[in-house]
């Protein structure tokens, strides 16, 4: 495999070394995905920490995959992913029972040598010389792919590894021509069949209100099924991040009527008032509230058109995510960007969850249009 090798003062190289093996019964062996490189790691390279060796593995924050554990890990099986810290602890020391990781006293195989120049020894470190455990660190093969256009090759990235989320951030600023320029995001939200959580602002979670933005008339031919995913997915999130679940609606009835009104309205729109078909929207959010057993006081039905209606009831009761659904485009459909869906995500001032009806395959190809740089192999990674 690859990895970035440490030869001297100022001299990092990427060279081939040794595959991993399972050493002990407590390893385990990941795919690396991800690894940062800290400030610490500045140290090793200009020559202030002592002890280096030529050849030295670097790194000491990966993450990724596990494709290998020993016989004695039974918290973690293959295909998980985690994070691993600088850290190497035993977890049942003197030092690791109350939580002191860094101070584990059975990790470091260079102990004696660490207490002599430092006074005391800390715990082994991945990557970080022979006063630390001459433990191999984690910048160690590495998976480089390039592909465009941007949402395309993000989403054969997502097929690639079985996602069930893409995250990404919004593009900021304003777009002049908003009929005709689509940028990524809006490439992305119509070729996905993933969900796609776009991030708006840096604001962290906080038991975040999560507004599920539902439409059970079934305007505009959105799938009723679609607000079932919505709302759904929008109790997922509000669970997991311990937040509060609202659904809400903008009653805005079509000239149309409504096709999805309840059983028994059978009158034709053209003998219909316009307090009539409000009426029967607001019975047909009713029914969709029961039915996806939301509280009635969680349930807010505002009148007006659902591009500003929506963002500005986001506004009001201070949602973090607003979850709502979206069709695919085609043809010049795509070049038209004003639909409802595309609209109320301009506007909302806060991250946006974007769910899609159900497809059975991604509508971009499959061949990436980029070059690949390397294949990702496995990296040992925990004593």
């Amino acid at each position: 495999m690859r990895a970035l090798v440490w030869h001297g003062k100022g001299d990092v190289r990427c060279d081939s070394v040794p595959d991993p093996t399972i050493e002990d019964p407590r390893d385990v062996i990941v795919k690396i995905t991800s690894t940062a490189i800290c400030g610490s790691d500045l140290h090793l390279y200009d020559g202030y920490m002592p002890t280096m060796e030529d050849g030295d593995i670097l790194g000491h924050e990966p993450m990724g995959e596990v494709v290998e554990v020993g016989t004695a890990i039974t918290k973690f099986g293959i295909g998980d992913r985690i994070v691993v810290p600088f850290t190497i602890a035993c977890g049942s020391c003197f030092f690791c029972e109350k939580e002191l990781y860094s101070c584990c006293d059975t990790t470091n195989r260079d102990a004696e040598k660490a207490a002599k120049m430092m006074g005391h020894a800390p715990a082994g470190l991945f990557g970080y010389s022979h006063l630390t455990g001459h433990y191999p660190g984690g910048q160690a093969e590495y998976f480089v792919e390039w592909d465009y256009p941007p949402h395309e090759a993000i989403l054969r990235r997502a097929t690639a590894i079985g996602a069930d989320l893409i995250i990404a951030e919004c593009h900021k600023g304003g777009r002049t021509r908003p009929w005709l320029i689509h940028l990524t995001d809006w490439e992305l939200l119509r070729t996905s069949t993933l969900p796609v959580l776009l991030f708006k602002n840096d604001k962290p979670y906080h038991r975040p209100l999560t507004l599920a933005a539902v439409d059970p008339t079934g305007a505009h031919a959105k799938p009723r099924a679609l607000d079932a995913s919505i709302v759904d997915s929008a109790r997922e999130f509000s669970k997991a991040l311990r937040g509060a679940l609202h659904m809400g609606h903008a009653n805005y009835p079509t000239i149309v009527g409504l096709p999805n009104a309840p059983s028994g309205n059978d009158r034709k729109w053209t003998t219909r008032s316009y307090d009539e078909l409000i009426e029967q929207e607001r019975e047909a959010f009713e029914a969709f509230r029961v039915e996806m057993q939301v509280m009635r006081t969680r349930a807010h039905l505002v009148t007006g058109n659902p591009a500003t209606e929506i963002p500005r009831l986001a506004r009001d009761l201070g949602a973090q995510i607003v979850v709502m659904g979206a069709l695919s485009r085609s043809g010049l459909m795509r070049v038209l960007i004003g639909n409802t869906a595309e609209r109320v995500l301009e506007a909302l001032p806060c991250d946006v969850l974007v769910v899609k009806p159900e497809e059975p395959r991604p509508r971009v190809a499959t061949q990436a249009n980029g070059l690949r740089a390397a294949p990702a192999r496995p990296t040992p990674m925990a004593p």
